[in-house]
Parts: structure tokens; C-alpha cells; sequence
């Protein structure tokens, strides 16, 4: 798996409210994102909340994902809450799990260019339904994690082929970034030769 990160803070902060973090596990790789409500130092603090508690909790298959998300719900009562995206690729069964709660974005670059589904709530504070959604994910796959700050219309085959995944990053961040804390996660599973 190739993974690159592009993000940047909402102008006039020096504190980036999107935290993220990638896990190994013996069949496959979390790749986490949350973004903390508002932007500054108290989003940071809850968003780090969150991905410090997955961070610290042993996942032994995808399975485990609404688990995750109902621990890291309770981690975060205390702060501001926080918007996550959690995708875990299972590259023995080459599926991708996505639970999504608030308006993380996602998509996957594949045979076609797709959205994933997030459901409505805020980790911490009120999450009304989380659902596991699994989508088909092979090598040659990308899969684009963003926060809010990011347009929602954002295109990744539009820059397709012929840059890396960090370029990719960048160039999503630098057309769709928004007014606010703004972080892309790329990820790419390479195609051995």
C-alpha cells in the first residue's frame, strides 16, 4: 500500500483540527481520519482523542469496526466531538469496510470512480445509526479519504494516470481545498511486478 497525506490548517491557525493514522494488521490496514468540529486547538484535541483511542485498541478483523467507532464515541463525550471515517482493507478477500460518521468523504478509484456512504452524527455526541458499508478494492485500487474542507465534488480520475498518490494528494488539495482545515488521504494498492 502506497499512502500519502496532504493537509493544511484553516488560515490564521497554526493547529490542524484533522488527525489521522494507519494501522497494520496481520490481513489487512486501517487508515483513520477525523476532524474535529470548528478548527484550532479544541478540534485538534478532539479529533487526537479519537484517533489516539484507535490507535490503542486491537482490531482483529473489520468486523470490529462499529466497535471502534462506539469506543471512540464514548472517548470523545468529553470534548467537542468530532467527525471520523475509518477504512479497513482486507487484502485477502480484497474488500474495502468503510464506516463513516458526519461528513468525512470518500471515494474509490477503480474499474469506475465511486462515493462512499457516511452516515449522519458526530463522534462524541450523537451518532444516530453507524452502518459498515464493503466495497470491491484490488490491487491497482485508490481510495481518496478527505475532511469538510474539501468540496464534496472533488474528481480523482480527472488527474489520472501518470502521477503518484502524493501528488494526487496534493493537487485534490490544492483544487477542492475550502476554507476550513483541510486534509486528503490517498492510498494506492500497488500492483506487484
Amino acid at each position: 500500500m502506497i499512502i500519502a497525506v496532504a493537509t493544511r490548517p484553516k488560515e490564521g491557525n497554526k493547529v490542524n483540527g484533522d488527525v489521522w493514522r494507519f494501522r497494520e494488521f496481520e490481513k489487512g490496514i486501517l487508515i483513520a481520519l477525523a476532524d474535529g468540529l470548528g478548527s484550532g486547538l479544541e478540534a485538534y484535541e478532539a479529533a487526537r482523542e479519537v484517533v489516539d483511542f484507535i490507535s490503542r485498541t486491537h482490531l482483529r478483523s473489520e468486523d470490529e469496526l462499529l466497535d471502534l467507532v462506539r469506543g471512540c464515541h464514548e472517548k470523545a463525550r468529553r470534548l467537542r466531538g468530532a467527525t471520523l471515517g475509518l477504512a479497513y482493507i482486507n487484502f485477502q478477500k480484497e474488500v474495502l469496510s468503510f464506516v463513516g460518521i458526519g461528513d468525512i468523504r470518500a471515494k474509490i478509484y477503480g474499474e469506475r470512480e465511486h462515493g462512499l456512504l457516511s452516515m449522519p452524527g458526530i463522534v462524541g455526541r450523537d451518532i444516530r445509526r453507524a452502518r459498515k458499508f464493503e466495497y470491491p478494492f484490488s490491487p491497482g485500487y485508490i481510495l481518496v479519504m478527505a475532511t469538510d474542507g474539501i468540496c464534496s465534488w472533488f474528481k480523482i480520475g480527472e488527474f489520472l494516470p501518470g502521477i503518484s498518490i502524493k501528488e494526487l494528494a496534493h493537487k485534490i488539495l490544492e483544487k477542492y481545498g475550502r476554507e476550513d482545515d483541510a486534509t486528503v488521504i490517498a492510498a494506492k494498492w500497488e500492483v506487484e511486478r
